[in-house]
């Protein structure tokens, strides 16, 4: 008899059609810590949309040799199931253009995520997220970003460079925002602050020339180095952080100041991190025209409208959490 409560676990793959192959996932094996699998159902989607919303799915996959046959995909929505994290080859796509994962329980997102370079709305809200990463600003094609009711402190300032005709941010843990920026003789002053007074260790700089030296040889020098050194070496470059100022990779936890933009016709706090000292320095000090400040002309009415539609969004989504959510559905409200 078919579990209806039991989590599932999913495989996208390609059969005549985008296809997905539903398993039912048992409870953890306490002696093993794994959970089996009971294949259910199997779907073929033959619009290159597929709707997996409402499903109980704890796990997606999608196996690497799906991913060429999958390059006419255009839109997933996965929202309100159990996800925590989602597959790294979702963003190996080359047709995705639509990607909702509201309401789920996603903590984390990759720095990969720039390799889906034909996405243009990305649902994420309502889920776990603390940060996102800087490499979203790599989207040049995203016109709409969602992450309201998530976990932020901070948007990666890397976001102002995105043309984004939505964007929407309520709902997050934005703590003190950072001194305002106000006009005065139609100048904007700078309100880049570096926060705690960091002063990075020893272990950390030379983490950085070390780093920076195995970057410069296409990491061919990795495999000469302790074991320890690769693996913080490797973590770090999971990370993904940029500096704000040279735009290397940063190998440690990097400098952190925050700072205010306009995004969307929005003031968000965003976060900017640097590689060393003296790029931190050269950030506090550049003047307000060197600091991205905004993404595009802001329309008062537009953006009024704009949040009055994702008013009308998030209503929805309260009302049912089987209701999928549809952008020209906001907009027609």
């Amino acid at each position: 008899m078919t579990d209806t409560t039991a989590d599932q676990a999913v495989i996208l793959w390609y059969l005549h059609g985008c296809t997905t192959s539903h398993f039912n996932l048992s409870k953890e094996d306490d002696e093993h810590q794994v959970r089996r699998r009971q294949q259910t159902c199997t779907q073929t989607f033959s619009n290159n949309l597929v709707s997996l919303s409402s499903s109980r799915i704890a796990d997606l996959i999608i196996p690497p040799p799906a991913i060429s046959q999958l390059s006419s995909l255009h839109t997933i929505h996965l929202q309100n199931n159990n996800l925590t994290s989602l597959p790294m080859e979702i963003w190996s796509l080359a047709g995705l253009q639509e990607l909702n994962v509201g309401y789920n329980k996603i903590q984390h997102l990759p720095p990969e995520i720039h390799r889906a370079k034909a996405l243009q709305e990305l649902f994420l809200h309502n889920n776990l997220l603390t940060a996102l990463p800087s490499q979203i600003g790599s989207l040049h094609h995203l016109r709409v970003l969602d992450v309201t009711a998530n976990q932020l402190s901070a948007i990666p300032a890397e976001i102002a460079k995105l043309h984004l005709s939505h964007f929407w941010v309520e709902h997050n843990l934005f703590a003190v925002s950072p001194p305002q920026r106000e006009a005065i003789d139609g100048q904007q002053h700078n309100s880049i602050v570096s926060c705690n007074n960091q002063v990075l260790s020893l272990v950390s700089i030379c983490a950085q020339t070390i780093g920076k030296s195995t970057q410069d040889s296409g990491f061919s020098i990795l495999q000469h180095l302790p074991s320890t050194i690769q693996y913080d070496l490797e973590k770090c470059t999971r990370q993904g952080l940029i500096c704000a100022i040279c735009k290397v990779l940063i190998f440690h936890r990097g400098l952190l100041s925050l700072g205010q933009s306009r995004i969307a016709g929005m003031l968000v706090p965003v976060s900017y991190h640097c590689c060393s000292q003296a790029c931190l320095s050269k950030l506090l000090t550049r003047t307000p025209s060197e600091n991205i400040t905004d993404s595009g002309a802001y329309d008062h009415l537009a953006t009024s409208n704009q949040i009055h539609s994702h008013r009308a969004s998030l209503q929805i989504r309260i009302a049912s959490d089987h209701d999928t959510l549809s952008l020209e559905r906001a907009r027609t409200l």
